[in-house]
């Protein structure tokens, strides 16, 4: 725009196809425009001082995992059973009877509980029509100055947002499927043979062969559907000092960040759902409720120390060293204080403990599930994992055979050894109101000290 002043601006477009392997097709999404806008401004007119900012909108097609889970053709069918003893030699457990037997009649069918179907949906059954695909907003505004000719300081601002977020609601209005839905709006989608009204299953005729029934879209409000809105913001300030010279490079850096919001994102780090696209956020209300809060990416504070230096020639000495606040614990329970089908879907963890007291409110001697007692805990309230202290050291010598350059190099990764606890069972619970016994342990550590040597020879 002038000497001291440039803006670039970028557009672009995406269009999203998932396919089964049936050749169905499952998702189809054209998204908006999505602007890439930046600018950079020298104030000074030395070349001294730099201010810069961008903006972006960034859409992202729906996760393989969320896909293949849809379009296997894969039945996910699990069997509840009592028994009466245990095989002393095999530990299989023995006098084995379908639990809807035990507690009445109603056999084996009667005693599942169906997460997924062999039937392959088709697009305007798994996808509602108002959804749009998932997209996040990143804004940047920075600052750089040169102090003299080896150290320039800066400082920048970063926030992103989730302006979208695409889901897949699995909730009685979506049975026996997964509907991919924008959680918090009203969605529309076709039904196919299941017609779950709120409170029974209506006109269902139970035969469900992938293919939209005729005359069945139907429009379901957010209030209905039941789940609240996504939210995932991610605020952050970095500060960073550079010195360079002729032998010796370093920066130090600070970051400051802020995580929150109701879900992290493609995977559930904090309950061990690391395949992205297949969490059990927003399958249905109950999951969601107490989960606004900090989020398990959320460290708040981390330094960086980096560096290399040249003591002689052709000889080069590196470090890298990090320390970092640790991430927000939650307690994870199995229960959830409604049996409302609209709300609890029976499976998944919840931010609800079980007190083990339930009064006889009604006189009746019985406990009903709304009599029961139990304390909610919010997302990221039951403190925090150790800070973590990381230190790698390389060293590389650059010669010279037959005219081919090469490069001999070793690096020492964690070269303290050091073995803080990076995240920690969270499952307060193994079953409702019975304490997990491995609530609290690690199960992940920082990667113990290891040794990479390296050969390089460039042509």
């Amino acid at each position: 725009m002038t000497d001291d002043f440039s803006v670039t601006v970028g557009l672009r477009v995406d269009e999203f196809d998932s396919w089964g392997t049936t050749g169905k097709l499952l998702t189809s999404f054209k998204t908006d425009i999505a602007p890439r806008l930046g600018f950079t401004w020298d104030p000074t007119s030395t070349g001294d001082t730099k201010v810069y900012g961008t903006y972006g909108r960034y859409y992202l097609p729906v996760a393989n995992n969320t896909i293949f889970r849809a379009a296997s053709g894969v039945s996910d069918i699990t069997t509840a059973y009592t028994y009466t003893g245990v095989d002393a030699t095999t530990g299989a457990p023995t006098g084995l009877a379908p639990l809807a037997d035990t507690l009445g009649t109603g056999g084996a069918a009667n005693s599942q509980q169906v997460s997924g179907v062999p039937v392959i949906p088709e697009k305007d059954i798994f996808q509602a029509q108002e959804a749009d695909p998932f997209s996040k907003d990143e804004y940047i505004l920075g600052v750089q100055q040169a102090l003299n000719d080896e150290y320039t300081v800066g400082v920048k601002g970063v926030y992103r947002e989730v302006a979208t977020a695409l889901d897949d609601y699995c909730g009685r209005y979506a049975y026996p499927y997964c509907v991919m839905i924008n959680p918090g709006s009203s969605s529309s989608w076709y039904g196919d043979g299941y017609y779950w009204n709120g409170s029974d299953w209506g006109d269902s005729s139970f035969d469900n062969d992938g293919v939209p029934d005729a005359n069945s879209l139907t429009t379901y409000s957010a209030d209905t559907i039941g789940l609240p809105k996504a939210n995932n913001e991610y605020t952050a300030v970095e500060f960073n000092l550079d010195y360079r010279a002729d032998t010796i490079r370093y920066q130090f850096g600070y970051t400051w960040a802020r995580s929150v919001g109701n879900f992290e994102g493609a995977v559930k780090s904090d309950i061990g759902q690391a395949d992205a696209g297949i969490t059990q956020d927003f399958d249905f209300p109950a999951v969601m409720d107490g989960s606004q809060g900090y989020q398990p990416n959320d460290r708040r504070h981390t330094f960086k120390f980096f560096g290399s230096w040249e003591p002689i020639e052709d000889v080069t000495v590196g470090w890298n060293a990090t320390l970092q606040s640790g991430r927000p614990q939650s307690l994870f329970g199995q229960g959830y204080p409604s049996k409302d089908p609209n709300l609890n879907g029976g499976w998944g963890d919840t931010f609800y403990i079980y007190t083990n007291e339930c009064p006889d409110t009604n006189g009746n001697g019985e406990c009903d599930q709304e009599e029961k007692i139990y304390e909610k805990h919010d997302r990221g309230t039951n403190g925090r994992t150790p800070w973590i202290f990381n230190l790698d050291l390389s060293a590389a010598y650059d010669f010279t055979v037959s005219g081919i350059d090469m490069r001999a190099s070793v690096n020492v990764f964690n070269i303290l050894n050091a073995q803080s606890e990076s995240a920690l069972n969270e499952h307060y619970e193994q079953n409702e109101g019975e304490v997990n016994a491995y609530h609290g342990s690690a199960y992940s550590w920082q990667t113990p000290r290891y040794v990479r040597l390296g050969f390089e020879a460039r042509f």
